[in-house]
């Protein structure tokens, strides 16, 4: 096992820096020769624990530096990008992320985030503001990766008002376990010219986005905030001007598709109606934080208007209580009676007699209005009550609790209505668990009977089709198998075109290179550093003849110009 750093060769936190950043000055004050020597000592394995966005294994990191770094979910919400997914989250997923960045053993963080299929990329390229490192080795001594810098959507420097300039190290898979600084990252620009002012304004909405605590916010209320400011519109989503408003939203969205980031975002008007559709008329499940983002900054000038309306959509006490419970019966006249003696200070069984109903249908007022009573335990004891209300939050079936614990599913029930906020716990957690479950099985499907088609499919997994088409549509529509008589809409790809701009981008890159590098032959891999989008068509080069011979080329052409120097 190797040697655990000593104390003093621990470098401190710079302001708002990456875990990666951080173990890459490590590495750098080290000495260590190999990126998998670093690696061992801090995280005990020879590479995870090196990811520069979701880095794994921080437990382990907080346990060999002695703690000398803060706790490891600290850790994991203030110096990685993952708090940027969290804030409009459940209680549990947010426990269940955190988690999976402290363990040894690295889970399925991306896939339960929905990243590998929210049509955004999910290598979160390493970003860099070149004014910031040279302001950063000028008062740190060293450059150093901004945590600011590197949340989705963040593509302009919001100190200096520069685009973010892009690492060729990481994200295309070269160097993929070295620890590097922004210095010595080869920082290229990605942004178009003439779209910092866009990237720079939605900038503002990310930086507010990210500032908030996890669990923060909710898909329905943000849509409710979102709904009343687009009432407010001369254009309102009226069936006379719904067009012309999704019109103008496609506008907006073609201006920030200015980075390969952001492609994901919908191009065209009917993209964008059903974006809007989808997230402000029936929000249900999770997405992106930047499909929000987009329709948040679409509607309101500045964040701080978006954080009032938010606000105003709220009902009164929604905000700091959780949401109410489903299917509860209202109407009752004397419950704002008890509600009021509550808080007056009395106890749940003397208000309950106040105005004249049970206790225990008092205990689950009290619970349904953020109160918790105060209970005397008769066959189930107060350690038996709290472990029954976490296995409840975590969504397990009440009869196996039951079954479990040895009591009777009223006893079960009673504690479920006695917690504040317990029921509704347990119906996110449960929909959690069986979002996941169907998505696994429709996948499974998919990958053990490639050729069948839609209904084969429903008959093999039919449970999972029926839940994914009630609760989740969107996902299940880009997940389905292509069939048969729409393969031939494949040929909509102009792959002239396509090759056609490839090749002009590769001969492109090929002579900033040369500009760059004059006296080495180009290597096949410098050119997926400098043009990202090349490794993916490596594959289909026998349908991309200009692209190959452009490749050919630059590669080829410019090796026997050296030799005839030489």
């Amino acid at each position: 096992m190797e040697l655990l750093p000593p104390s003093d060769s621990l470098p401190d936190w710079l302001p708002d820096e990456t875990v990666f950043s951080w173990a890459s000055r490590y590495h750098q004050l080290s000495g260590h020769r190999l990126p998998a020597q670093t690696c061992q000592v801090l995280f005990g394995h020879r590479r995870l624990g090196s990811q520069h966005d979701f880095p794994t294994r921080l437990g382990e990191l907080v346990e060999r530096t002695d703690d000398q770094l803060g706790p490891p979910s600290a850790i994991a919400l203030r110096h990685t990008v993952l708090s940027f997914y969290l804030v409009p989250r459940t209680p549990d997923e947010i426990t269940a992320a955190v988690d999976s960045l402290v363990r040894p053993t690295p889970g399925v963080l991306k896939f339960r985030l929905g990243l590998l299929t929210s049509r955004f990329r999910a290598n979160h390229p390493l970003k860099a503001c070149p004014r910031c490192v040279v302001a950063d080795e000028h008062a740190f001594g060293s450059s150093y990766w901004h945590l600011a810098h590197q949340y989705p959507g963040m593509w302009a420097c919001r100190e200096h008002d520069v685009a973010l300039r892009v690492a060729t190290v990481k994200s295309t898979g070269v160097e993929r376990f070295s620890w590097v600084l922004p210095a010595a990252a080869g920082l290229v620009d990605v942004a178009q010219s003439g779209s910092v002012a866009e990237l720079r304004r939605f900038a503002d909405f990310v930086a507010g986005w990210s500032s908030l605590a996890p669990g923060s916010l909710t898909t329905v209320a943000i849509a409710k905030a979102c709904r009343d400011r687009l009432a407010q519109s001369p254009d309102g989503p009226t069936r006379e001007s719904r067009a012309a408003t999704s019109e103008r939203y496609a506008d907006f969205l073609r201006r920030l598709r200015c980075v390969p980031e952001l492609h994901g975002l919908p191009s065209s008007t009917t993209q964008a109606r059903s974006d809007m559709n989808r997230w402000l008329f029936a929000p249900r499940g999770g997405t992106h934080p930047l499909r929000h983002l987009a329709l948040i900054s679409w509607l309101f000038a500045t964040w701080d208007d978006f954080v009032a309306a938010y606000a105003a959509a709220q009902r009164p006490g929604v905000s700091t209580e959780l949401p109410p419970i489903a299917g509860e019966k209202a109407g009752d006249a004397r419950k704002p009676r008890f509600v009021e003696a509550l808080r007056s200070g009395q106890s749940v069984t003397a208000a309950s007699k106040l105005v004249g109903v049970a206790t225990g249908t008092g205990i689950a007022w009290a619970a349904q209005h953020g109160f918790e009573a105060s209970r005397r335990p008769k066959s189930v004891s107060v350690a038996l009550q709290t472990r029954i209300a976490d296995q409840l939050a975590c969504g397990d079936d009440k009869a196996e609790i039951s079954r479990r614990h040895g009591v009777s599913m009223q006893a079960v029930t009673r504690v479920l209505r006695a917690v504040p906020g317990l029921a509704e716990l347990r119906r996110l957690a449960a929909h959690g668990r069986r979002q996941l479950a169907a998505r696994e099985a429709w996948i499974l499907a998919l990958a053990t009977w490639p050729g069948a088609s839609v209904g084969d499919l429903r008959e093999r997994a039919g449970g999972a089709y029926a839940w994914l088409r009630r609760h989740e549509p969107e996902w299940l529509d880009t997940h389905m198998p292509q069939p048969p008589s729409k393969r031939p809409f494949s040929a909509r790809v102009d792959w002239d075109q396509r090759d056609a701009e490839l090749a002009a981008a590769v001969r492109r890159a090929a002579a900033d290179l040369a500009g760059n590098c004059a006296a080495a032959p180009l290597r096949l891999w410098q050119l997926c550093q400098a043009l990202p989008e090349l490794k993916a068509k490596l594959g289909a080069l026998d349908r991309l003849p200009l692209s190959a011979r452009a490749l050919d080329e630059v590669t080829r052409r410019r090796a026997r110009k050296i030799q005839q120097l030489i």
